[in-house]
């Protein structure tokens, strides 16, 4: 049977763990400063009161992505030292790569992102926030503005699905996304494949690639991270039991 693990964190739980880190730096409120991270990164008009109403749900789907992250790199603990590079492709308006920044122990981030738009919105939010690990929005296409340096974690929630699959799509949310940023291809897995193909020449050693990827075609994105030369592949299920992330390592001393 492959290999399945479940997350199931909630948001207290989260901002206990951010407030401690934040006390552990010195903040004089680190429970007041979680909550306005959370909301920072949340977006869509959240407030630190709405992060705080809300405390007992599950986290989103893309939060699970970035827990799932912090583990499997290594750099959840506080007392492990700052470990590596991690860099986020297709950042939008950077939420997941400022999460890696506040909620890791990565040495800094690096923020991939082909809209200029978006790149800007990146960029004014991590000068609104201001973490302590550095994050620098790069423009530029999958991983050509990555090159000349090695990564501890690789991270991405690509465009998946097709068009067919887009036009059915509620048009508030077809309204909300831009097209290039939900369709990818005619299976929907042209940027999967791409990340799946390229990634492991940027990595170090043991370093890993985290997906957030259709439930629909999990065992083919499986077998698609198999044949472009992944052997240490596990699909994750998200807090509703459904298969949603995918995590591949390079082998360690290779």
């Amino acid at each position: 049977m492959p290999e399945r693990t479940v997350l199931g964190p909630s948001i207290a739980a989260a901002l206990r763990d951010g407030a401690g880190r934040l006390h552990g730096s010195g903040i004089v409120d680190p429970r007041r400063e979680a909550r306005m991270l959370w909301a920072a990164v949340a977006g869509d008009a959240t407030t630190p009161g709405d992060v705080w109403i809300g405390r007992d749900r599950a986290p989103a789907e893309t939060e699970g992505l970035v827990d799932l992250v912090l583990h499997a790199a290594g750099t959840r603990d506080a007392g492990c030292g700052m470990r590596g590079v991690a860099a986020d492709i297709g950042t939008g308006c950077g939420c997941i790569a400022l999460a890696l920044a506040v909620e890791g122990n990565f040495e800094r981030v690096i923020a991939v992102e082909r809209s200029p738009e978006a790149a800007a919105l990146a960029r004014q939010n991590v000068a609104r926030l201001h973490p302590a690990v550095p994050v620098e929005v790069r423009q530029g296409d999958l991983f050509a503005p990555l090159a000349g340096a090695r990564y501890r974690a690789i991270v991405s929630n690509p465009p998946y699905l097709t068009e067919t699959e887009y036009l059915a799509l509620d048009p508030a949310v077809r309204e909300f996304e831009p097209r290039e940023a939900l369709v990818s291809g005619a299976d929907g897995l042209d940027a999967t494949r791409a990340l799946l193909a390229g990634a492991a020449a940027l990595l170090e050693p043991g370093g890993l690639v985290a997906l957030e990827i259709d439930e629909r075609r999990a065992e083919t994105v499986r077998s698609l991270a198999h044949c472009c030369g992944w052997s240490r592949v596990t699909v994750h299920d998200d807090l509703f039991g459904r298969p949603r992330f995918l995590v591949a390592r390079r082998a360690e001393g290779v």
